[in-house]
């Protein structure tokens, strides 16, 4: 296949596009050609119309898709400001586009459609998708392509517009224009080779962020049960005015989204203030702001870039967020789409208002990322050689360090610093000081929770046990070495029980097993086995030390209290029993 891109301009019109890529040998023995018309001129629709018609009637047997683009976030933002055309012309695949209008269809009946048509292709290696509107949101689509072809990448972009607060954004198929809709092409081939690269780099900070009150269609009205812009203006002291995204572009909500670490940035408020972002979100979702240093994104992409040199790409699609060229500033943002272009010099890049990947590992619609797509007919050359890119500028040390990188280096070393004191903190809320097992309130909280998700047949087996006359070795060789007894023999047990069980400390020298999956049958033989170990170990100082045990299955409508009544209960039949044995309740 080979990949040709062209700008159309007051020197070099449709016309001239049309005559130039025609008389391609390329274009000429293309078993299929798709073009992508990617258009920042998008306020006249007639005269948007007439241009692609004008394509069509030139190019016959082409299929032409296409999508408006975002305007800049500032005055001083370099985008594209005349149309960019690039065509994919395969020897051997083919292309299969569908439009849906969300007007006259809604977005999960489209992806069932669009499921269906694709039943009927073969050799299916790729979907690429340009989307106008988030209202309804296009995520039932991609989930119901996930749902029905988990295995097939799916990429693209959302259409972007002059102003995020004015014009509306449009895609087009053939000489079809939508405002609110999707466009779909199946890329096909038997020897066809898709691969996708995605591309973030900015970090989470601080404390997590949840969804409190969601509405659909992207609208999210509270966070942390405030209102959902307050977050801005606490955090980044960034109000609700004409500049919003521009201020809030570079600090982007992350999320875990599958295997993915995605980002959301809203595309604008509404009254009350309400974000509205251009994907599905859900309440109850986790979210935190987060930051970069340029080097970050440059190092990520360069990376990916340096790793698409071995699929040896002969064509490469960018959709790149205009959050990362405010970021980064017009050079540097230039100079990351570059590593692209060094891997495939006729690398074409997009932006619009969300960038589009789902794979097996997650993804959906996207915010501040790149989504790199490369395409090969046929293996790799097996003569190829693949050299690297390097980039300088990553590899210089400054000798003056800029301010604002001073100060996100100090953040990330404080921010690192509060985590591992809060993780001390919360492993000391709910572990034993002196066994490192789990304490009494964290094991109530694990036997409660196992109760709760119980259901009929399932096992759960709850092991009390105690040492006996440990008031004894205490009086007898110090409380030291009875620490050392009850550190010991919580080693001893933890390393007898399964990994996925649990133990902890309920008070003193009593200890609690929570065995889950297992009955009755062989919970006791679990408290045997301990019982038995304990009797042969030598401990330190003390010598033989036995422990009493009660074992007792819970029971469907069992609470907390009624489980530890009846495991105390079995425990002390165990102690007046004579000690060092197993009594079941």
């Amino acid at each position: 296949m080979q990949q040709l891109v062209y700008t159309i301009d007051e020197n070099y019109s449709g016309q001239d596009m049309a005559r130039d890529v025609s008389a391609t040998a390329a274009y000429q023995h293309a078993s299929s050609r798709l073009q992508l018309v990617f258009e920042p001129n998008h306020a006249d629709r007639d005269a948007m119309r007439q241009h692609l018609r004008n394509v069509r009637a030139e190019l016959s047997g082409t299929t032409c898709v296409g999508m408006t683009l975002s305007g800049p976030l500032n005055a001083h933002m370099h985008v594209p400001t005349h149309p960019r055309c690039t065509f994919l012309l395969f020897e051997h695949g083919t292309v299969h586009a569908r439009s849906y209008n969300f007007k006259e269809i809604n977005p999960r009946e489209a992806g069932a459609r669009f499921c269906n048509e694709l039943a009927s292709l073969a050799d299916v290696k790729g979907i690429l998708c340009l989307v106008a509107g988030s209202a309804p949101s296009p995520t039932p689509f991609f989930e119901m392509l996930a749902l029905t072809y988990p295995e097939l990448p799916v990429f693209g972009s959302m259409a972007g517009a002059t102003s995020v607060f004015g014009t509306q954004s449009s895609v087009f198929h053939g000489d079809h224009i939508l405002g609110c809709g999707i466009i779909a092409v199946a890329l096909c081939g038997e020897d066809l080779h898709v691969t996708c690269d995605y591309n973030l780099g900015w970090r989470p900070i601080g404390k997590e962020l949840t969804i409190t009150g969601y509405e659909g269609d992207g609208i999210v009205s509270r966070i942390n049960e405030n209102v959902a812009a307050a977050i801005y203006r606490h955090y980044l002291n960034v109000g609700l005015n004409e500049r919003f995204i521009e201020n809030t572009c570079a600090f982007p909500l992350i999320m875990q989204d599958g295997k993915y670490q995605v980002a959301r940035i809203p595309l604008g408020y509404l009254p009350g203030g309400k974000l509205r972002f251009g994907m599905d979100l859900r309440k109850g979702a986790v979210m935190r702001l987060s930051y970069a240093k340029p080097e970050y994104l440059l190092e990520e992409t360069l990376a990916s870039a340096n790793e698409m040199l071995a699929f040896a790409p002969q064509a490469i699609l960018l959709f790149a967020c205009l959050g990362r060229r405010e970021f980064l500033g017009n050079d540097l943002a230039d100079r990351e789409l570059s590593y692209y272009q060094n891997v495939c010099p006729a690398t074409i890049w997009a932006s619009g208002y969300g960038e589009i990947l789902h794979t097996e590992d997650g993804g959906g619609i996207l915010n501040n990322s790149i989504v790199a797509v490369g395409m090969r007919e046929g293996a790799v050359p097996a003569d190829q050689v693949i050299t690297p890119f390097e980039d300088s500028l990553l590899d210089e040390e400054k000798a003056f360090v800029p301010l604002e990188d001073r100060l996100v280096t100090f953040l990330e070393a404080t921010t690192a610093e509060l985590g591992n004191t809060i993780g001390d903190l919360a492993h000391m809320a709910t572990h034993d000081q002196l066994t490192g097992v789990y304490n009494r309130r964290r094991m109530d909280e694990l036997i409660r929770y196992e109760l709760s998700k119980r259901r009929t047949g399932d096992d759960l087996i709850l092991v009390m046990y105690d040492i006996d006359h440990f008031k004894r070795i205490n009086d007898t060789y110090g409380h030291n070495a009875g620490d050392r007894v009850l550190y010991d023999l919580t080693r001893l047990v933890d390393a007898t029980i399964r990994t996925g069980d649990s133990l902890g400390r309920w008070g003193g020298e009593e200890f609690l097993c929570l065995l889950t999956g297992t009955n009755l049958v062989n919970g006791t033989m679990v408290a045997e086995r301990i019982r038995s170990r304990v009797e042969e170990h030598d401990f330190y100082r003390v010598g033989r030390v036995t422990i009493s045990l009660g074992v007792v299955r819970a029971r469907t409508d069992d609470t907390l209290e009624s489980l530890f009544s009846r495991v105390d209960k079995a425990l002390y039949d165990a102690k007046e029993g004579g000690r060092n044995r197993v009594c079941v309740g």
